[in-house]
């Protein structure tokens, strides 16, 4: 029987994102252990892993030195984990590029690539393809609720959604948006880095464990009473504070981890404080007791910030006592991981079987 074959559209490596990368790599090596052959289409913003004279220097121009060393990290990730197409440098060669080659379905997804702040047509795998080319959207992300008439400035989103054969959502906000926003109904299933458990993160991209003995924060805000909150834990655990992001009065700086660094710094802190929804995904596949914090009120300051991507994972594991939504305390159980992988492991079989149905 002949192999089918696909291509991604997402989000991958456009901007030193780990949750980015690391949901790129988890659709990409879930679809090819299903025994299909998929590639990520590389275009837009997307970053080609070849490092030609022109993009050294424009990286000399447009990046601290920490962010190309991040960058070079990323690079080898991917090219040692992903395969992507070659660098096509217009949307006429995209569409050339899948012309020719006339796959048997397209998928677009996870992450935020249907968020209205940032709207491209191939993202909703319009204008590429034929009609009998079958359209899959997978955990794609809108945005907060409270900013949907954003959609209305794109009248032709709602075409693009409908000629979609399957469209599955990250978050129940997502859902309830796309059937009142263009009467579309979608199922909500799991980002593609949780149809992995942590032991096959682990094993796969052969993460390391070490002694270091820290709790982890992984947050791109803090307040003082949140940072007062995680230098108590780590004084009752008897260890340090390790920022996956250095905060510095109003400058951030991100560590120069690679995303199996980032991985490890997870899998190997005491307790983890984010306010990342790929910091809880992590948190919770590596079994780590943590906290979320929900930074989101202020909704003029990042139109890619949306809680209820955090409160849809955790209601679906019980775990919504784990969102701290005042700067306050709480006195928590200890996670029960066997009944949280229970839970996780029903759904992922769904997941699986929904998308290996929606691509025969």
């Amino acid at each position: 029987m002949k192999t089918r074959r696909g291509y991604i559209f997402s989000w991958y490596n456009s901007g030193r994102n780990y949750g980015q990368t690391l949901q790129a790599y988890a659709l990409q090596k879930v679809l090819r252990d299903m025994g299909y052959e998929v590639e990520h289409v590389c275009f837009g913003s997307n970053r080609g892993l070849s490092e030609t004279i022109i993009s050294v220097i424009k990286d000399l121009r447009e990046l601290s030195k920490t962010q190309r060393r991040i960058q070079k990290k990323f690079n080898t990730f991917i090219a040692n984990n992903m395969k992507t197409t070659e660098r096509l440098k217009t949307d006429r060669d995209v569409h050339n590029f899948i012309k020719k080659r006339h796959p048997d379905f397209l998928i677009c997804g996870s992450d935020q690539i249907w968020n209205p702040y940032n709207v491209h047509p191939f993202y909703y795998l319009a204008g590429i393809g034929d009609e009998s080319t079958n359209r899959i959207a997978y955990a794609v992300s809108t945005c907060d609720e409270r900013r949907k008439d954003k959609f209305l400035e794109y009248p032709e989103i709602e075409e693009w959604i409908k000629n979609i054969n399957y469209v599955f959502v990250r978050e129940n906000s997502g859902k309830k948006i796309l059937l009142e926003q263009y009467g579309v109904d979608s199922k909500v299933v799991l980002d593609p880095t949780l149809l992995m458990s942590g032991s096959n993160w682990a094993r796969l991209l052969g993460l390391k464990k070490k002694t270091d003995n820290y709790v982890l924060c992984y947050a791109f805000n803090l307040t003082e009473n949140q940072k007062s909150m995680i230098n108590e834990s780590a004084n009752r655990l008897g260890c340090s504070v390790k920022y996956g992001n250095i905060l510095n009065g109003k400058e951030k700086e991100q560590e120069s981890w690679s995303p199996c660094e980032f991985l490890e710094a997870i899998m190997n802190a005491k307790e983890v404080f984010t306010d990342s929804f790929h910091g809880t995904v992590f948190s919770i596949l590596f079994h780590k007791e943590f906290i979320v914090f929900d930074n989101g009120n202020d909704i003029e300051s990042d139109p890619y910030y949306n809680i209820d991507r955090m409160n849809t994972l955790l209601s679906l594991l019980e775990l919504n006592d784990r969102l701290v939504t005042e700067d306050k305390s709480k006195n928590l159980d200890e996670i029960n991981y066997v009944r949280i992988d229970a839970i996780l492991e029903v759904h992922r079989k769904e997941c699986l079987s929904l998308l290996r149905g929606s691509i025969a």
